[in-house]
């Protein structure tokens, strides 16, 4: 990090901030300074020593000793004597006297160090002392001479016993010296030196046998150190702790049972002499004294804050609950007034509890019935069911069945269909091979350089088949090399073993889309295997006027040059015999085709598509090997030529295709005046103008005398000759049965039939009159040849066709995740090719049964605290906006009322739907609805997730009718609150859903004393760090502690931004706030998150009090992460798995106390040893020994000595548990058990 982002200050004051527990000062509770502090045990005491002092006088007037005798011998005065020891005291020297051993400062000090090692002694020795004498005197039917006596055998005998064998160490090697003075006692004794301890004889019970082979000079260290080396190494060493603490714990198990049985002596005993017990009820008495003479200091404080500053305790704050109306079925709406009052149970001393209604409320039948969502960064996700688990309509299994709105877990599954569509009946596409090119002039190309290429791989393309979506492939080879320019051409194959492209139906496609036109359906890849994403291309644009979709059926291009003969072949045939069936061979003009002999050909899929280019490709059958076998009258030509006729508005009108004289070759030999069977025909395309081409349709049609358009005529205007053949050949027959002269060379024959006109270019008859009978004759003199009749193998027609983007006929639709969207032109005219999410993140809110213009109250209920609080939130990044149509219209700030900040906290957002608002002519979401849509700018993690919205919710709040004190201390759990006081027949249903929130009892004593002594000083300014963190603590109970460091500038790091941390930041005031974990279950305990609207809420509220001058900044902690590694080796017989897992939490646990409720305090800063994770690993009872262990801090992946927290506010907390890497060491069945460590 760079020096400008971290600043540390090197002279800065370490604090470690205030927490709840820590507000309330002891000076101010009225039972710090009591007047008379003593009690019955200490007056007890002191009698008994004050009668040392007063001498006794004998019947004979003689001095005979003391008053002891009368105030020693109670048992009670040895109970009492026990009871008044101060545990912490002697724990608190012990400490004084083991920190001084423990600092190296003191080193050179060795006599010191020598008294401080002895004092430790003296001190546990007189201890042991001064109980054996308890032990000894008590009475035997004390209780407490038998725990004693239980207690130094068990667990003070083996102790004591080392303890003298480190004395003896300590002394054999010159370490110790008793010779300090110490001025105080244990149980009414002064501090003995240790040697005479030794010296005395204690009683039966202080004898052990357990520390044979003990190694006494162990815990002194090496023998070559010095004095401070060696006692450094004795007061850090476990086992002489573990003496220490033995002793300090039964020293405390004593003094607690003295206090009890000195309490049932004084109670339940009746055998105390007279004059003993006359003093002991003295001493009960005396306590009446004491208790009221005690109460002086609370009456000082309430007369100084309640008389003099007329200060009052805080009243109750009443708690607050959100209820949800159903009307009854005759009722559309009913206003409820606000005051109205409503049931809630029952207090603790059986009063019945009433809630009002906050405001008027109008309610109405509106219900939410649907969520959905879409989160959008490069890529678009859509959630469909956006309250369940996965977000498609699973079972949650969150927490409260808590669901996000839009963070999620996005999988390739929750990828939106994003495209756009175009329906029209030129996709009406059939059979053979298919090609498309969507032809595009754009505008507003991505700033990206893009190859076209990539470009078009970027796409699905899909069209409506029969039984679903076909999948049309993207042709490559015709793709143009080169960048992404503003003229776009994506070609599209569609082979002929693919089904027929038809008209869409909701039922096969289960698309939204409109029904009854064949659609190509262009949808984005989201898949990651492109470099394309809806950001890129959501500000593309189409000229319709320029572009257009192609379609060639038929051919290889789109301009119909390369034909490759599959094209249409299931055309609707007719001729004078009815209809053909071009599946099979057939005879277009029957089987003596003669002059205007006629052959109509239809086809649903081309003759619907206006400005379509059509030729046909036609296989003849069974043609003759000469050109003047096809025709019998071969003068003039070999075919008969035809007219090509088109049915327009129910007349046969010529094409275009037609030549010059309005006919067509029939096309049956090639060029080289040869016969050929294959042939296309017309050689110039026929082109289906306006009127020719028929309606759309989708169903076959029939040719018919009601046929108006649809429909081609090919007329003979000739013959092949047929009838010439069939009178000319019994001519010949009989010429040859008459032995006539056939002759072979027909031309001489010819010119006896016609005559050459050299101004028509043809042979014309010598006379029209007699012209049969001239060719039967002279004709009849060669042998005759059967003409050819015309017979089809095949017949297959080729078209081309083309519609612009901006015809009627082209219908292009914007896909949306939800719906679809019919394209609406901008004001340049042109089509954005996709709908627009500017937005990171939709949420939307489907409401059946409203009526608009109405009133709309919504309840979000949201997991609070859930939200991410290490993001930044916003200030305004969330919009509201209705659907009108297929348009979303924005709510401006007056349509709205918004009590969840945003969706920080739960509350009840209220809109006033205008009348524009729409279910029934939209087509992005599903209709039937009427739908409100939150859209999210930025920051999706800022917001809380949701448990449930509900319609029809209206705010109550709790109405003290004299209820019982405790009633606010807790919170009224849901379904309390069903019915009103006075029974509302419109409404059929009330229910509380959620617990009520809110509220405060009547204020207690202690926590009066605390605010006002903090009022008083701060006077409700924050001009110091102790201000701000009490004012912030007072007004903001679910927080639980508060560091405010001055000069400190805190910000986090952001997208695009560093973090700042700089401690030498005038003007500059960081706030870090801890939340309180009790009752707050969706925080994670390992790192307690103040949530984001809370920290809004501090900052607001600390802006009113705060310098003018002052930057502000609200902060969470700095969680720094601390994991272990270590091998560790358990006990024979020790589950490996279960203690593996439980070392794992064991180390969390000791790590972060807080999580577990082990303690509240969560600490800043702080250090952490290696040292004290090692033990705390070796203390477990199941280890038997760790090895290989290293710590590590987040900042330095290195293995750490020791690991301090970096920054003032920060907080050291572990990993979870399941990362702090535990290896067990495997038992090894070849190691002897002599090899095991059982250390």
């Amino acid at each position: 990090m760079s020096d400008c982002a971290e600043r540390l200050n090197p002279k800065r004051v370490e604090r470690e901030g205030i927490s709840r527990t820590e507000r309330m000062q002891n000076a101010l509770h009225p039972a710090f300074a009591k007047v008379i502090e003593h009690g019955s045990a200490d007056w007890m005491v002191y009698a008994k020593r004050l009668a040392e002092y007063i001498h006794f006088v004998d019947s004979d007037n003689q001095l005979a000793g003391n008053w002891e005798p009368f105030f020693a011998k109670d048992p009670s005065v040895l109970l009492a004597l026990a009871a008044v020891q101060r545990v912490d005291f002697y724990k608190q020297n012990l400490q004084g006297y083991l920190k001084y051993l423990l600092e190296s400062d003191h080193e050179p000090n060795v006599n010191e160090l020598k008294q401080h090692f002895g004092a430790i002694f003296n001190s546990v020795g007189t201890l042991a002392t001064q109980l054996d004498l308890l032990q000894d005197t008590l009475p035997l039917q004390m209780s407490l001479k038998n725990t004693l006596q239980s207690l130094i055998r068990s667990q003070l005998a083996g102790p004591f016993e080392r303890l003298k064998l480190h004395f003896q160490a300590a002394v054999a090697n010159n370490l110790i010296d008793l010779s300090m003075p110490l001025q105080w006692s244990i149980l009414g004794s002064d501090i003995v030196a240790f040697d005479k301890t030794v010296d005395r004889i204690f009683s039966p019970d202080w004898n052990s046998s357990t520390n044979t082979g003990f190694d006494a000079e162990s815990i002194l260290g090496n023998p070559a150190g010095s004095v401070f080396e060696r006692l450094n190494f004795a007061a850090g060493h476990n086992l002489f702790a573990d003496i220490l603490d033995q002793f300090l714990k039964v020293y405390a198990r004593v003094v607690t049972e003295a206090k009890s049985s000195l309490e049932k002596t004084l109670t339940e005993q009746d055998s105390h002499q007279p004059h003993y017990a006359l003093f002991l009820a003295f001493l009960r008495l005396l306590e009446y004294a004491r208790d009221h003479a005690n109460t002086l200091t609370g009456r000082h404080l309430d007369f100084y804050y309640k008389e003099v500053l007329q200060l009052i305790k805080r009243p109750a704050e009443p708690n607050h609950v959100h209820l949800v109306f159903e009307l009854a079925k005759h009722r559309d709406t009913h206003l409820i007034k606000k005051g109205t009052a409503f049931k809630g149970g029952k207090d603790s001393s059986g009063k019945p509890v009433e809630y009002h209604l906050a405001e008027d409320f109008v309610v109405n039948r509106a219900k939410v019935t649907r969520l959905q969502s879409l989160h959008h960064n490069e890529q678009l996700f859509a959630f469909p069911v956006t309250n369940s688990q996965d977000g498609r309509g699973s079972d949650l299994d969150t927490p409260d069945g808590q669901w996000d709105a839009f963070v999620r877990t996005d999988t390739i599954d929750d990828l939106a269909q994003v495209g756009f569509a175009i329906a029209s009946h030129y996709l009406y596409l059939r059979e053979g091979q298919r090609r498309i090119w969507l032809r595009l002039h754009v505008k507003n190309l991505p700033k990206d350089n893009l190859l076209l290429r990539t470009f078009c791989q970027s796409f699905d393309f899909w069209l409506t088949g029969e039984k679903g979506w076909v999948k049309a492939s993207l042709d490559e080879s015709a793709i143009a090399t080169g960048n992404l320019t503003q003229i776009i051409e994506i070609p599209l194959l569609l082979d002929g073993g693919q089904p027929p492209i038809v008209p869409l139906l909701a039922k096969p496609h289960g698309h939204n889309l409109p029904e009854g036109l064949p659609t190509l359906k262009v949808l984005l890849r989201q898949d990651g295997a492109t470099t394309v994403s809806v950001k890129n291309l959501q500000d593309m644009a189409i000229v319709p006027a320029q572009s257009s979709l192609v379609v060639a059926v038929g051919y290889d291009d789109s301009r119909g040059e390369q034909l490759n003969g599959q094209g249409l072949k299931d055309l609707h045939i007719v001729s004078k015999l009815g209809t053909l069936k071009p599946d099979k061979p057939f005879l277009p003009f029957g089987p003596l085709p003669e002059k205007e002999d006629a052959l109509i050909i239809g086809s649903d899929e081309a003759m619907q598509k206006e400005g379509a280019a059509l030729q046909f490709q036609v296989r003849w059958k069974g043609l003759p090997d000469w050109r003047g076998d096809l025709d019998y009258d071969w003068v003039n030509e070999f075919t008969p030529r035809i007219t090509l006729q088109m049915l327009k508005n129910g007349r046969w009108e010529d094409s275009l295709a037609s030549d010059k004289e309005g006919s067509i070759g029939l096309q049956i030999i090639n060029e080289e005046l040869e016969p050929q069977a294959g042939h296309t025909f017309p050689l110039k395309k026929i082109v289906l103008p306006s009127g020719v081409a028929s309606e759309p349709h989708f169903n076959p049609q029939t040719y018919g005398v009601n046929s108006r358009n649809g429909f081609l005529r090919l007329e003979l205007l000739g013959d092949f000759g047929h009838k010439l053949y069939q009178l000319t050949l019994p001519r010949y027959l009989m010429r040859v049965a008459l032995k006539e002269t056939i002759v072979t060379d027909k031309r001489p024959l010819r010119d006896l039939v016609y005559d050459y006109d050299n101004d028509k270019k043809k042979y014309i008859p010598h006379n029209e009159f007699t012209f049969i009978q001239d060719f039967v004759e002279h004709f009849s003199k060669a042998m005759p040849t059967a003409p050819y009749t015309p017979e089809v193998e095949s017949l297959i027609l080729c078209y081309t066709a083309s519609v612009q983007l901006n015809n009627a006929a082209a219908r292009f639709y914007q896909l949306t995740p939800f719906g679809y969207c019919p394209a609406a032109s901008e004001s340049s005219g042109n089509l954005t090719l996709f709908k627009g999410w500017p937005t990171q993140g939709e949420l939307f809110i489907g409401i059946e049964e409203l009526k608009p213009p109405q009133n709309l109250s919504l309840l979000f209920q949201l997991a609070e605290g859930s939200a991410d609080p290490t993001v930044l939130k916003p200030a305004e990044h969330l919009t509201w906006s209705y659907l009108s149509g297929n348009e979303w219209k924005v709510l401006s700030p007056a349509e709205f009322s918004d009590q969840t900040g945003q969706l920080t906290r739960s509350g009840i957002i209220r809109f006033s739907v205008p009348k524009d608002a729409t279910n029934h002519d939209s087509h992005i979401l599903p209709a039937g609805s009427h739908w409100i849509r939150m859209s999210l700018t930025e920051k999706p993690e800022a917001i809380c997730k949701i448990i449930s919205i509900a319609a029809q919710a209206a705010l109550a709040s709790f109405i003290d009718t004299g209820n019982a004190a405790d009633f606010l201390a807790a919170q009224t759990p849901a379904g309390s609150i069903t019915k009103f006081n006075l029974p509302d027949a419109a409404v059929k249903k009330l229910i509380q859903p959620y617990a009520t929130f809110g509220g405060r009892q009547v204020e207690a004593e202690d926590h009066f004393y605390t605010r006002i002594s903090e009022r008083l000083r701060h006077k409700q300014r924050a001009i110091t760090v102790w201000d701000y963190e009490h004012l912030i603590l007072e007004a903001f109970p679910q927080i639980f502690k508060v560091k405010c460091l001055n000069h400190t500038r805190f910000e986090p790091a952001e997208t695009g931004k560093g973090k700042i941390y700089n401690e030498l930041a005038p003007g500059h005031v960081t706030v870090v706030t801890i939340p309180d974990l009790l009752n707050r279950n969706a925080i994670d305990p390992l790192r307690p998150y103040t949530n984001l609207g809370d920290l809004a809420l501090i900052k607001e509220f600390l802006q009113k009090h705060v310098p003018c001058f002052v930057q502000l900044h609200l902060q969470n902690p700095v969680y720094e992460e601390v994991r272990v590694k270590f091998r560790v080796k358990f006990f024979p017989g020790v589950d490996e798995t279960f203690h593996r897992e439980l070392l794992q939490k064991t180390v969390v646990r000791h790590l972060a106390p807080w999580a577990f409720g082990d303690s509240r305090d969560i600490r800043f800063g702080g250090r952490l040893y290696k040292s004290a994770l090692i033990d705390l690993v070796e203390e477990q009872p199941y280890v038997d020994y760790v090895t290989d262990f290293q710590l590590f801090h987040e900042s330095n992946g290195d293995d750490q000595e020791e690991v301090q927290a970096s920054v003032a506010l920060a907080v050291l907390t572990p990993a979870p548990a399941e990362q702090q890497s535990v290896e067990v060491i495997a038992e090894n069945p070849e190691m002897g058990s002599e090899a095991k460590c059982r250390c």
